[in-house]
Order: structure tokens, then sequence, then C-alpha cells
């Protein structure tokens, strides 16, 4: 039915709109998707949120990757919100997410290289697990 997709528009630059975003990562969540946008603040606060079995899906440059416009690097003046590292998201929540995807590949976007990540949040008890081994 129509209910199973709604959107919703926020200001995810600002803070204050992050309130009312945490109250739309709840069940029957499945996919927040993160595409050409990047702010790892906003990202973390999002799989930190998001609901056990849902899909994190981030599609984005890859360091290297150049405005077509100006030809220099992509934001460069700021380090949250400029370029992923080849292999950064799979790091970064090694013990929140289980890997479905994670690749860098240059043949879209003009030739900029893009990085391409899925996963889905870990049972709560993986979580206690892997935070308890550390």
């Amino acid at each position: 039915g129509d209910d199973k997709i709604r959107g919703v528009c926020l200001d995810l630059y600002s803070q204050a709109s992050w309130a009312e975003l945490a109250s739309h990562l709840r069940p029957p969540l499945a996919l927040v998707n993160f595409s050409r946008f990047l702010h790892r603040g906003l990202m973390d606060f999002v799989v930190r949120r998001m609901p056990h079995g849902c899909v994190l899906a981030v599609h984005h440059f890859v360091e290297g990757a150049v405005s077509l416009k100006s030809g220099r690097s992509i934001k460069p003046h700021d380090v949250d919100k400029c370029s992923l590292r080849p292999g950064e998201l799979a790091e970064r929540y090694a013990g929140a997410v289980e890997v479905l995807l994670d690749e860098a590949e240059s043949s879209c976007d003009g030739g900029r290289p893009m990085c391409s990540f899925a996963g889905r949040k870990k049972p709560l008890f993986s979580l206690v697990q892997a935070f308890s081994s550390t």
C-alpha cells in the first residue's frame, strides 16, 4: 500500500533536525540511503539509532574524486563531508553492521571514483558480544 514509503524533508546539516530524524529511525524502517551526501557525524547518529536488520546504503565519492565544475577535490575544506577512503565504512561500523557490499568503482559519474557500501545493522546480541570482547 501507499503507507510503505514515506518521504520526509529535513535540513540534515542542522543538528536541531536530528531529533525529528531519530523519530523515523525505528521499525519497520528497512533502509537508510546516503547518496552523494556525506556527513560522518550524522551517519554515526543514524547507525546508532536505526533498527536492527535495517540496511545502511552509501554511494559517495572516494578520495581523489574531483568536482566536474572546478576540477578540484570535493569539499577539501571540510574533512567530515569530503570523500571516503576505500574500506572506511566497513572499518568504521565493523561492530555495528554486517557488511553486504563494500567496493570502489570508477565506471560511473564521469569516471570519478565512487564508493558503494551496504551494511545490515546487527542484532543486539551481536553488538553485546562485539563490545564485551573488546
